[in-house]
């Protein structure tokens, strides 16, 4: 079974005194839950999570087209205007991907 996810990459940038050059990966599914969070970001900050398979099966998306209208998906692509007027966080990556489970 294929479900579709949101995959980001952030990096503070030097205007981010706290965690300046830290890389945060992510793996989004409906309802913003994540089933996978990790990089340099994620350890400092403790919230490093593991790819759980058995939770992307429930939270995955059935399709591209639900990614696109749903608003974790929307909120991503606002985000990337957000944080070039921010200058702290440098958005690297908004991907659709899907895996297979």
């Amino acid at each position: 079974m294929k479900k579709y996810f949101i995959k980001t990459i952030m990096k503070a940038t030097v205007n981010n005194d706290t965690y300046c050059g830290n890389i945060f990966e992510s793996i989004w599914g409906k309802n913003y839950n994540w089933i996978e969070n990790f990089g340099s970001h994620a350890t400092e900050s403790n919230c490093v999570v593991k790819l759980d398979l058995e939770k992307a099966k429930k939270v995955g998306f059935s399709s591209v087209k639900e990614v696109k209208n749903s608003s974790v998906y929307k909120s991503a692509m606002e985000n990337i205007e957000t944080f070039k007027n921010s200058k702290i966080w440098e958005t690297l990556l908004i991907k659709i991907i899907a895996i297979d489970l």
